[in-house]
């Protein structure tokens, strides 16, 4: 076989096998939870919430033993808590307690590698996400990512009466600042930092609403 056929067969095999390798998934069951398969780098990364101890799957890649920590950012207190190693309960308000599962959480993983997990909790429709003045951590949901029936959805789409200020996600170790037009779906499982300057709830535009013609 000609070499300089083989060289370009190879990287395109190892393109593929990296984008296999990354793609995410969120799947209700009959509980009406999402069980979620994430890709994870080595360090820090920023995705959908659960309690590891709990959450994460028998046959998931990523085991508790390769998690090391998790924290979850609540808007309202202004401050992280330790959600695994020991969860603070203590620490989790009342308030907190409606939506800390249904919120991006940070992760420290030892290894890079695919973790499958349960939310442990459902979600409410994107119309009653509630975002609180200043940052958000916010899950990456299917109803917020682009799919078939909605090739060309898009932030402003999904961020209903929310001024938003800022919006970052988390790659490879570093902030990048939100600039992408469509909801990927590598962006599928995993947390959006999200800064609003007052509380607000997520939603859809409806673009199949219209005011009728005004009387004469």
């Amino acid at each position: 076989m000609n070499k300089k056929i083989i060289l370009p067969i190879a990287i395109l095999s190892l393109l593929s096998l990296a984008v296999f390798v990354s793609a995410n998934s969120m799947v209700k069951n009959s509980n009406e939870v999402y069980e979620a398969e994430v890709y994870l780098s080595e360090g820090w990364n920023l995705i959908s919430g659960t309690i590891p101890e709990d959450g994460i799957l028998t046959d998931s890649d990523i085991k508790i033993s390769d998690i090391t920590a998790m924290w979850y950012y609540s808007p309202l207190q202004k401050k992280y808590i330790r959600v695994y190693p020991d969860i603070d309960w203590d620490a989790i308000n009342q308030d907190d307690e409606d939506f800390v599962l249904t919120s991006a959480m940070w992760i420290y993983s030892k290894r890079a590698g695919v973790i499958k997990y349960s939310t442990l909790e459902d979600y409410p429709s994107l119309e009653n996400r509630q975002l609180y003045s200043g940052w958000n951590l916010v899950s990456m949901t299917p109803d917020m990512i682009e799919s078939s029936e909605n090739p060309d959805l898009t932030f402003e789409d999904i961020k209903g009466n929310c001024n938003v200020e800022k919006a970052y996600y988390f790659f490879d170790g570093d902030w990048m600042l939100f600039d992408m037009p469509e909801m990927d779906s590598t962006l599928l499982g995993k947390g959006m930092a999200i800064r609003v300057s007052d509380n607000c709830k997520l939603g859809k535009s409806d673009v199949s609403v219209v005011n009728p013609p005004l009387l004469p």
